[in-house]
């Protein structure tokens, strides 16, 4: 696809060029018609010149510090180690430039909690990428459902990660990149309802292979997370049930379903022993499904109309995320023994 100021408005620049950009965020952005990818940075001159290529952008640097500086560009989006996250974010807010900051936003509450600071003070629209929030998948699932959930069990389990990556340890490397996702979307349904209870159990299986459950009460509610880089493929599976026993159920993004105990539900076929089961088409591009345009789709239209977010998402909405893995790390420092491998 060819993006051209002449067919695209808003201009958007963007840091951190790799796999993750070129498999889910940048295909993404060719899907939001109020926008175009005005220029790409990297020090990699060969990342240079196949994503420009790639994805037909004009305009190309080594410096992300000329996004900054850029009026024509509205917008800027970083994908890549969270110290640059937290270091692009910072001087973006210092400039009332937009940003989109894929997750982990930072590698510690206390830089999370800087961004924070500087974010009330500044004009920026800031969104984080928790993409499975914002997945068609998810929302479509809880549609229907009432908002008084009364249960969330989810299984959020990969393969990965097995070295320390940007982090000091596996156990840190886990939680900001895999353990962010299943908090925030299923916080996200509670509606801040105050937590009364944080209990978590781990175990080590096969060094550094480890499995982990997660209990969040509050008093009407208990969130399940089974979570852990213990299997040998990413599973997502998501169960919720509602103050109705209306239960919603969906596997890896691509199937939901319904039943439920009561006579309350409004979907056919969902009542007694029946259930209703909704599957994706296997030539569905999955942009959507995942949650990458929609959560992109949102930031543009937060800075490009005058209309609020349907999804609010800024810094300090990590704080309550961040927060939990804080007492997390407390409960499970045997994690820190774990013994990474080479990447």
């Amino acid at each position: 696809m060819n993006q051209t100021k002449e067919t695209k408005l808003i201009a958007l620049g963007y840091v951190g060029l790799g796999k993750h950009a070129d498999e889910c965020l940048l295909p993404s952005i060719l899907h939001i018609p109020e926008a175009y990818l005005h220029t790409i940075t990297s020090r990699d001159p060969n990342k240079l010149e196949y994503f420009a290529r790639r994805y037909k952008v004009e305009h190309i640097s080594n410096d992300w510090l000329d996004l900054i500086n850029s009026e024509e560009i509205k917008g800027i989006i970083v994908s890549g180690p969270p110290q640059l996250h937290f270091e692009v974010a910072k001087k973006a807010l210092e400039n009332n430039k937009n940003i989109f900051v894929e997750k982990p936003p930072t590698d510690t509450i206390e830089h999370l909690k800087e961004l924070i600071e500087i974010e009330q003070k500044s004009e920026s629209k800031v969104f984080v990428g928790y993409n499975f929030t914002y997945s068609e998948a998810f929302n479509n699932l809880i549609k229907p459902l009432s908002s008084n959930i009364k249960l969330v069990r989810m299984k959020f389990v990969s393969g990965k990660p097995l070295s320390k990556g940007y982090f000091s340890s596996v156990f840190d490397y886990s939680l900001y990149s895999m353990l962010v996702h299943p908090l925030h979307t299923s916080l996200s349904l509670l509606k801040d309802k105050e937590i009364t209870n944080i209990q978590s159990f781990s175990r080590v299986h096969n060094d550094p292979r480890f499995s982990m459950e997660l209990i969040i009460e509050t008093k009407d509610t208990t969130i399940i997370i089974d979570w852990g880089n213990y299997s040998n493929r990413f599973e997502f599976d998501f169960e919720v049930i509602d103050e109705n026993n209306c239960v919603g159920r969906m596997h890896d993004l691509f199937q939901y379903e319904y039943f439920n105990t009561s006579n309350s539900f409004d979907i056919p076929f969902a009542k007694g022993k029946q259930r209703t089961v909704f599957d994706y088409s296997l030539r569905d591009s999955g942009y959507k499904r995942n949650g990458y345009l929609p959560e992109l789709t949102h930031w543009v239209n937060s800075f490009s109309e005058s209309n609020s977010l349907k999804f609010k998402n800024s810094f300090k909405d990590s704080l309550q995320v961040y927060s939990i893995i804080e007492k997390v790390k407390s409960q499970n420092s045997n994690l820190y023994n774990l013994t990474p491998l080479e990447d």
